[in-house]
């Protein structure tokens, strides 16, 4: 533990020696007495993991006027958030009460402007607040992406109890977005009647054949099917005004559902009781996005609709 000797732990402010049990944080890498790690009971640096922020050794200190350097007994200096004027620890890369990122030693503080438009892992919400009895910094965590666009959204559900905030992702990849953010389920459901919904055009074209199908479904057909065809037209019909009813319900639900989700998959993770570091790796891994399977499942999904439209076409 030599490279941390003389750098100071960011809960008690003291300078580690020789002798010290110290702990680095499995996610950022920075350093802290055992007995304090254990006392905080995770990073002091925790706000800072959503955004992938890696601890780094602050410059070297001076000794203070009038002080000893070694002896550990000068003030330590901290930091104020330009957003909450919170203090912090003076190696903090972002405020740990609402996630702001900190102006480094020596940069003019951003402007007001700036500060506005910032954006932030807690998207506003303080790093301390709760959702649902579950801390913002673990929620943050487990939502991974764009945490600060739905931990404000999650926070009106529980404290104002709204239950519609509309969702311009939901609206236009629908079972791909739920896909993309592991909700499986409803993802299933959503595929299913999408594909219910397209199946009429694959017998109509078996039965008339590509052209005369396009004729069909944009009105430019001047001979006159049979009734076989004109029911699959219908049923084509009704599933296109039921997709495009479940579409705006959940442009409209997408928030909330997702909000579901991540209460019941946090307090199940919970219940099982992991030590504080692997706890915080199992958010990684169960919560996030899956953007690799979404899109694989999308391109699996058009190759066999290609396939099969070719087939019946045949």
């Amino acid at each position: 533990m030599s490279n941390y000797v003389g750098v100071r732990c960011p809960v008690c402010h003291k300078k580690f020696s020789h002798s010290d049990d110290i702990v680095v944080c499995p996610d950022c890498g920075a350093p802290h007495h055992r007995e304090c790690y254990a006392q905080l009971g995770e990073c002091a640096f925790a706000a800072d993991h959503i955004s992938g922020k890696e601890w780094r050794p602050p410059e070297a200190e001076g000794p203070a006027p009038g002080g000893d350097p070694s002896s550990g007994s000068q003030e330590p200096k901290m930091r104020q958030c330009p957003r909450c004027s919170s203090a912090n620890p003076e190696g903090a890369i972002f405020c740990q009460i609402c996630g702001a990122a900190l102006s480094a030693k020596g940069e003019q503080e951003p402007s007001s402007f700036y500060r506005m438009m910032q954006i932030n892992p807690f998207g506003g919400v303080r790093g301390d607040e709760t959702i649902a009895e579950i801390p913002v910094r673990d929620m943050a965590q487990y939502i991974g992406p764009n945490s600060a666009y739905y931990l404000p959204r999650f926070l009106a559900f529980d404290k104002a109890g709204r239950h519609i905030i509309p969702n311009l992702s939901a609206f236009f990849f629908s079972f791909y977005y739920c896909f993309y953010r592991k909700m499986y389920a409803v993802g299933a459901v959503l595929l299913a009647i999408y594909l219910m919904g397209i199946t009429p055009l694959f017998l109509v074209a078996q039965e008339v054949g590509l052209e005369t199908m396009l004729a069909l479904v944009y009105g430019s057909a001047s001979q006159v099917y049979g009734p076989q065809v004109g029911l699959y037209l219908n049923i084509f019909n009704v599933m296109g005004a039921v997709n495009t009813v479940l579409r705006i319900g959940f442009f409209l639900l997408a928030n909330h559902l997702y909000y579901n989700h991540v209460i019941d998959k946090m307090q199940a993770l919970a219940q099982q009781q992991q030590p504080d570091g692997e706890y915080r790796q199992l958010l990684k891994t169960a919560g996030g996005v899956n953007q690799r399977g979404a899109m694989v499942l999308m391109g699996t999904i058009f190759c066999a609709m290609s396939f099969v439209f070719a087939l019946m076409i045949a």
